[in-house]
């Protein structure tokens, strides 16, 4: 998280693919105050997201992923004949764990960021998927995206107020000292 704080990557900001995928590293994020001002939750039926794990092509050479159907390699015999599967892409019981792990962590992790999330349709057409979420990662493009139940915070410092209030609200400790820091400030009010 340390290259997140630069002032260049401040500056131009940053995205995070795939991450958070669980509670821990939410916590972990909050704890450094990595906080994004914009999360993309990509909404997939599970029989879409098994087909489209079983058609992945790498190229170990150039690092370009392909599809077999939503996005082809290039017809040419030296890519065709390097393209390498993802061993647990095609083991049905190891998409089937990844998913399962995928389910178990994702609610923790859409709870803490439901205020700075926006849905999008990840059955889309690919072209289309990309211009809405172009359109919402650009700070003067209009929103196509499907709104959240809750509104949007508008800043990271108001998630950061909103997480520390739900933290306290859960947490006894920290109501406890969030009590006795008022009872001290109240008390030395007086005194004054």
């Amino acid at each position: 998280f340390d290259h997140l704080n630069r002032p260049e990557v401040q500056q131009t900001g940053w995205l995070l693919d795939n991450f958070p995928r669980t509670q821990d590293q939410v916590d972990a994020m909050m704890e450094l105050q990595v906080i994004p001002d914009k999360f993309i939750f990509i909404d997939l039926p599970e029989s879409t997201l098994l087909e489209r794990c079983k058609g992945r092509l790498f190229d170990p050479v150039t690092e370009n992923i392909y599809h077999e159907t939503l996005y082809p390699p290039p017809d040419d015999e030296a890519v065709q004949a390097r393209l390498v599967r993802r061993e647990d892409d095609t083991n049905e019981e190891a998409l089937t764990r990844r998913l399962d792990l995928y389910h178990e962590n994702i609610e923790g992790v859409l709870d803490y960021l439901e205020d700075l999330k926006r849905e999008f349709d990840g059955e889309l057409p690919p072209d289309e998927l990309f211009r809405q979420i172009h359109s919402y990662i650009k700070p003067d493009a209009p929103l196509y995206a499907k709104a959240s139940e809750i509104p949007a915070l508008v800043s990271a410092d108001a998630v950061r107020e909103h997480l520390t209030s739900r933290a306290e609200e859960t947490d006894p400790v920290a109501e406890e000292t969030s009590a006795d820091m008022a009872a001290a400030g109240g008390e030395g009010e007086e005194g004054a």
